[in-house]
């Protein structure tokens, strides 16, 4: 259980789970009640999806419509913790160049779903050579006027996890987040999960 999250149960509340056996993905899960062990740690990551109302309610973001926003492994090297560690992966959105600033402004209110961009502009500096050609996700395409807007993603953790090779490791797949009781739009950035 997760209080501060509302009434959660992290065994069964995602939609999908995946599972990992020494960091390769195994099988798909519903549920995990049976695979759950007593020693296992929960974390709970905010998603990019958080700041998504936020975007759309000022039309600062096209992305939507069924659509998973692109994810790129960059080359931004995490810093090591143990077995932990890897790439930096981040979520783009294609942001109207007049519009930068007020898209900052917007995200840094959730600093705990993502907050501010890592990085605006050339995806080149920071290793992602085709933004095309997600390593997750759905390719959007830069229309005239926009400029390529960079948010770390919580992929970037679950990234780790599998690098890790834990015996088992167990993860929301991709697309199916946990939803909480937790409002953003209440008090963003005032929420904090440990």
């Amino acid at each position: 259980m997760i209080p501060a999250l509302g009434d959660i149960d992290i065994r069964t509340d995602a939609p999908q789970y995946n599972v990992y056996h020494f960091g390769e993905l195994t099988r798909r899960r519903t549920d995990i009640i049976d695979l759950w062990q007593d020693d296992f740690a929960a974390f709970a990551l905010g998603s990019s999806l958080t700041v998504e109302a936020a975007l759309a309610e000022k039309k600062l973001s096209r992305i939507g419509c069924g659509r998973a926003s692109p994810k790129f492994r960059t080359r931004i090297q995490t810093c090591r913790v143990g077995p932990f560690g890897g790439e930096m992966v981040v979520s783009m959105r294609p942001i109207s160049r007049c519009d930068i600033d007020r898209v900052r402004a917007v995200t840094a209110r959730f600093p705990h779903a993502h907050g501010s961009p890592i990085h605006v502009g050339d995806p080149t500096v920071i290793g992602i050579a085709d933004l095309m050609a997600p390593d997750w996700g759905d390719a959007v395409k830069i229309m005239d006027g926009e400029v390529a807007v960079f948010w770390a993603s919580s992929i970037t953790a679950q990234d780790a996890l599998a690098r890790a090779e834990l015996v088992t490791s167990i993860t929301v797949s991709p697309g199916h987040m946990l939803i909480t009781d937790v409002d953003a739009r209440a008090d963003a950035g005032a929420f904090k999960v440990y």
